[in-house]
């Protein structure tokens, strides 16, 4: 009886393992077949650790669309060890549940070429978030949306949220790529911007027109939209 009541205990923690184990966020990588580019691409979806419980199936989540930079992929975060450092945070409840998307970018700078032979701008807007936010259980609107990128990335998306306040509640972005003249991307990658197309498409650019419009008691999107533009020091974060 005495060894039958030690080995009891002995299996409880394992038979009773699968009900106290906190669920872990679960990666859906996947393409999305582009007309607008004339082939697939890829992307990685992080979802949330009660994404797939029985008792979430209702409930919509805010999305966060990452974009990585010059050289790397859609898997850049799974490689580096981004995936684990935002499973930590979440575990010491520094950052609620959200989506976070990023999608292969190759070395598009996510703008359209000068000749409109390669319209990556067109496809992000028009294909990948229609797809991304029908897929998933995403919050509708701008209030569900946020956007952020490293270095070619980060100018990508300054960019958007500059161009497109009405669609992205929140911008960061890392060591972003603003560069202030055409760069040298034209034999390495498939735009081919001039320096006027460039400079229109700044996000410092697209900033300033946006206050000058204010002063002008002409508000544009930017202020419509209820956006707040600030320039903070940040820190180095290896992962």
């Amino acid at each position: 009886m005495f060894r039958f009541c030690r080995l009891f205990f002995l299996f409880l923690p394992i038979i009773f393992l699968p009900l106290t184990a906190k669920a872990q966020s679960r990666t859906d990588c996947n393409v999305v077949n582009s007309h607008i580019l004339h082939r697939p691409i890829h992307y990685c979806a992080q979802l949330p650790p009660d994404y797939d419980a029985t008792n979430q199936k209702a409930r919509r989540y805010s999305v966060l669309y990452f974009l990585h930079g010059l050289g790397q992929n859609e898997q850049t975060l799974l490689s580096n060890g981004g995936w684990s450092l935002i499973e930590d945070l979440r575990r010491q409840h520094k950052i609620g549940d959200f989506l976070i998307v990023a999608p292969e970018g190759g070395r598009s700078f996510y703008i359209n070429s000068a000749d409109n032979s390669f319209r990556y701008s067109d496809f992000f807007l028009r294909e990948l978030m229609p797809h991304i936010e029908s897929r998933y259980r995403i919050r509708p609107g701008r209030q569900g949306r946020a956007i952020t990128g490293v270095s070619m990335g980060g100018y990508g998306a300054l960019r958007f949220a500059f161009a497109h306040p009405e669609l992205f509640s929140a911008v960061t972005a890392q060591s972003a790529a603003l560069i202030t003249q055409t760069p040298q991307f034209q034999r390495i990658s498939q735009p081919a911007a001039g320096l006027g197309l460039w400079a229109a498409r700044q996000p410092g650019a697209l900033e300033t027109e946006q206050r000058f419009r204010a002063r002008q008691n002409k508000p544009g999107r930017f202020e419509k939209a209820g956006n707040l533009f600030q320039l903070r020091p940040g820190r180095r974060l290896r992962i």
